[in-house]
């Protein structure tokens, strides 16, 4: 476990994370929309914690209600923590969402951010999306 990890969250436990259109690119190659490196880049990376939103009776579709525009990925947080980041619950009110707030922490290096790209997949894919949010 990476150091400042907070072990009440399970390895198994799954992440959310919102990708505004500015996090999108196309692939050329594969000619279609995968999601950027600098989605996962922050130093503390907003999540939202899929054992709170259940516990609060929130589904995937809850989370991008208020952002049209963004796509939605999700990885478990074992992944996280295979690249050596820790994962914490951050909660910063009382709404709902709120409450399921968390932070993948620590500087991510390129192999991490690919990393987690790779151990993501699309919840709500953006029009015209790779089959993974990595391409």
């Amino acid at each position: 476990m990476p150091d400042g990890d907070d072990l009440t969250i399970s390895d198994e436990t799954l992440l959310y994370r919102r990708i505004a259109p500015q996090w999108l690119h196309p692939d050329e190659r594969l000619r279609c929309v995968r999601a950027s490196s600098g989605a996962v880049q922050t130093e503390r990376l907003s999540v939202l914690i899929g054992d709170t939103l259940a516990e609060l009776g929130l589904a995937a579709a809850d989370i991008v209600e208020d952002w049209p525009t963004h796509a939605l990925l999700e990885f478990a947080a074992g992944d996280a923590r295979a690249a050596g980041l820790p994962v914490v619950r951050d909660r910063k009110g009382e709404a709902p969402l709120e409450q399921a707030h968390g932070l993948v922490l620590g500087k991510k290096s390129k192999p991490e951010k690919r990393a987690l790209l790779l151990a993501s997949v699309w919840v709500i894919a953006p029009p015209g999306a790779c089959p993974t949010p990595a391409g």
